[in-house]
């Protein structure tokens, strides 16, 4: 079912980059696996949660619009995050959970270098 809603999020129009689809297709973990449905395309990040203009959220969103092949991992304070396909990936690669069972995740700001030596 997850390899189903991998290549949905690919068919038509879609504001997710072609080069994520062998990424999201080779996951391994079932909590990575899980968190696939809730991408939507209708947002680069497949975060489809609207975002006022004057927050982090939005201004991730902007991130990936300009770096489209790359993880955005933002800090917020004390924490680093990552929304939607990102964070799906740093649940797969660097064993992070997924935040309230969201496609959300993060680390405390102590852990940043563990987390970007594991992906």
């Amino acid at each position: 079912a997850y390899r189903k809603n991998v290549e949905h999020l690919f068919v038509g129009e879609t504001k997710i980059h072609e080069y994520w689809k062998k990424h999201l297709l080779n996951l391994s973990r079932p909590s990575a696996q899980d968190l696939v449905k809730q991408l939507a395309k209708t947002c680069p990040m497949g975060f489809d949660k609207e975002a006022s203009p004057t927050t982090f959220l939005h201004w991730c969103r902007k991130q990936k619009q300009k770096n489209p092949r790359c993880i955005v991992l933002a800090r917020c304070g004390d924490f680093y995050e990552s929304f939607g396909l990102d964070a799906i990936l740093l649940v797969e690669h660097a064993g992070l959970n997924p935040m309230g069972g969201k496609a959300r995740a993060g680390c405390p700001k102590y852990n940043i270098q563990s987390t970007l030596d594991r992906l």
